[in-house]
């Protein structure tokens, strides 16, 4: 069944990513820009963590501040092309095991654009590690959206989840 789910996901990511390099390299633009700025209280916390895990390293602070607004607000193909190959980047990250990817997955929880926001959410919960819930939790405290604070706390439920595998002797364990 992993070999079905990862299988239908390559393809979709192959499906995302090669209308975007078409029209990537079709335009001749250059790429969009993916960084984004950090806040000035990211000083306080460790150099090299994502916003997000730094957030989580100096606990929630008294009021809950606004996203940050998106460095391209434009409409244009470009922005789409964004979207579409972070989303796609996405999904091939949360098919992996490397706990790197995970990092990665969870500063996109933070990003302004909510596809992204959403993608990584679905790659977090593909990952299926239980080191995301903290940062899930901080998470919900910082969503606006009620349908993003639902679908944050459905992770987390399943995240929370008993995991049931096969050892060796072919018994079940948990």
């Amino acid at each position: 069944m992993r070999a079905k789910v990862i299988l239908t996901a390559s393809l979709l990511a192959l499906a995302l990513l090669l209308p975007a390099l078409y029209f990537h390299y079709k335009s001749g633009s250059p790429p969009p820009a993916v960084g984004q700025q950090a806040a000035s209280d990211d000083n306080a916390a460790p150099a090299g963590l994502p916003p997000i895990l730094k957030r989580v390293a100096q606990g929630r602070p008294e009021g809950l501040p606004a996203r940050p607004a998106h460095p391209m607000h434009s409409s244009g193909s470009d922005h789409d092309n964004y979207v579409l190959e972070r989303r796609a980047e996405l999904t091939g990250l949360g098919m992996s095991d490397n706990p790197a990817n995970l990092k990665t997955i969870l500063s996109e929880l933070e990003n302004p654009e909510p596809e992204i926001r959403k993608a990584a959410l679905s790659a977090t919960i593909d990952f299926g590690s239980k080191d995301a819930i903290p940062t899930l939790q901080n998470e919900l405290s910082y969503a606006t959206d009620p349908q993003e604070k639902v679908d944050i706390q459905k992770a987390i439920d399943f995240l929370q989840l008993p995991r049931f595998g096969s050892d060796d002797s072919g018994s079940i364990t948990q």
